[in-house]
């Protein structure tokens, strides 16, 4: 059974991934009401059980499928990416709006992101089983 205190230090060996943080109720909150209405993937990091906060820079590797999806109506929404890495709990990754962005470095890196981007993974803890 993985634990976050196993899982965080496994993610910390990701090459490109950095300063991984698990975000604080409060900003759950935060970003149910201040995320851009078309960021179906923070949408989604919202109803897992877990989100944690990394800063990724370029030589994180490319998502499997797209971070953008363009829409016959012309629209543009930004999905979640599942994250193989952790398959087993289902996880999947979400990127903050800019606003965001700066809001959760400000917060949680004192400001400084290194020129990095910010990276939600989001997954759910499986439950044991009683025996």
């Amino acid at each position: 059974m993985h634990t976050l205190r196993s899982i965080i230090p496994y993610l910390e060996q990701i090459h490109g991934l950095h300063a991984i943080k698990v975000l604080q109720p409060e900003d759950h909150t935060h970003l149910q009401h201040n995320e851009e209405p078309h960021n179906d993937g923070v949408k989604a990091c919202l109803q897992k059980q877990i989100i944690l906060l990394a800063l990724h820079d370029h030589t994180f590797r490319k998502p499997h499928v797209p971070e953008v999806l363009m829409h016959t109506d012309g629209s543009i929404t930004f999905p979640s990416v599942p994250f193989p890495e952790l398959h087993i709990h289902q996880a999947i990754t979400g990127s903050p709006s800019s606003a965001i962005h700066h809001h959760l470095v400000k917060k949680y890196y004192q400001g400084k992101d290194y020129g990095y981007a910010t990276l939600l993974i989001a997954f759910n803890l499986l439950p044991t089983k009683a025996y």
